[in-house]
């Protein structure tokens, strides 16, 4: 069901754009770079940049003193106690001015491609409300796009820009499935919908995916760049740390999966479809789950299981299916 949806017609040209930059770093010289990415940005650009210090090792405020960049002075700096990156993300939210149409976000360790705001505020500019890129994750050798299957020669080219396209179809049937988008590469039209905010509780997975599920319940004029615009750094990162299969973060993380997955159910109507999607990606995060903890206590790291309690105790079909994964682990 869409919420709140307005009729976008192209207006008066807006370039005013803030840019919320969550940080918490415990590396010198990384905010560094990403500040200097978003400065090199057009000249033409009224740009408000909001680095929200999340009680960062490093501080941000000599980060920006490295900054060589004459545009320097647009960058203000809001200090908070360590929070995590949603509360950190709507602490910069509550700060954007008044005369900013457009906010756009950026990880403090990831970097933009010199003409990522010209080619969001071209398609913005011509009446759509939200943006999003291609992007190359950390390591990687394959865009975002090429891993999830996002092929934009399916969605109309748009006369604002090279490369860009409006989305055809329903976003949200792609969010549900996995995260194509990268909060780094997203701007939309803030002023629309100043009290949207992240919601706090998925904050350690999925809080990003949830805030444009809530954009597409309230515009489906969503535009998109098949260039590359955005490139992962190397910095504290809560995914990247907790990915590989030895980490001990792997199962707290396959948790917060589902958990993302359950309040996308408790949050939005879904469609059939979507919730049959859905409902998959909940069953995969339980059988990871189960194959994580076997896998951990297999190794004498018993430790694990002060993890599979308390969220057994919440979802009560993880026992389920870590007593499959015992029995087939036993048979082999």
């Amino acid at each position: 069901m869409l919420l709140d949806r307005r009729t976008t017609t192209p207006g008066a040209i807006s370039n005013c754009t803030a840019v919320v930059i969550p940080y918490y770093q415990r590396e010198a010289g990384i905010l560094t770079r990403t500040i200097e990415s978003v400065l090199a940005q057009d000249h033409t650009i009224d740009l408000r940049v909001l680095v929200v210090d999340d009680g960062s090792p490093v501080p941000a405020r000599s980060e920006l003193e490295k900054v060589a960049s004459p545009r320097r002075s647009c960058v203000s700096i809001f200090d908070q106690t360590n929070a995590g990156a949603a509360a950190a993300r709507n602490r910069g939210l509550d700060q954007v001015p008044a005369e900013c149409e457009y906010v756009a976000f950026i990880d403090s360790d990831d970097t933009w491609e010199p003409d990522h705001l010209t080619n969001a505020l071209a398609a913005l500019n011509d009446g759509y409300d939200l943006y999003f890129s291609d992007w190359l994750p950390l390591a990687g050798t394959r865009t975002s796009f090429a891993s999830h299957s996002l092929d934009p020669q399916g969605h109309p080219p748009l006369g604002c820009g090279s490369g860009i396209h409006r989305y055809s179809g329903n976003l949200a049937d792609r969010i549900v499935r996995g995260g194509v988008i990268g909060t780094s590469t997203v701007v939309y039209r803030y002023r629309s919908w100043p009290h949207l905010r992240f919601l706090r509780a998925y904050q350690r997975a999925g809080e990003d995916q949830i805030f444009w599920m809530m954009l597409t319940e309230r515009t489906d004029a969503i535009a998109f760049s098949e260039r590359c615009e955005m490139s992962c750094g190397r910095g504290v990162n809560i995914w990247w740390g907790s990915v590989a299969p030895g980490s001990d973060g792997r199962i707290r993380r396959i948790y917060d999966d589902l958990r993302f997955h359950q309040g996308i159910e408790r949050h939005f109507r879904l469609s059939p479809g979507q919730t049959r999607d859905n409902g998959e990606e909940i069953d995969w995060c339980r059988r990871e789950f189960a194959d994580a903890l076997v896998s951990q206590l297999r190794r004498g790291r018993l430790r694990h299981l002060w993890y599979f309690f308390p969220y057994a105790a919440r979802d009560p079909r993880l026992i389920a299916a870590v007593w499959r994964k015992l029995n087939k682990t036993e048979s082999e």
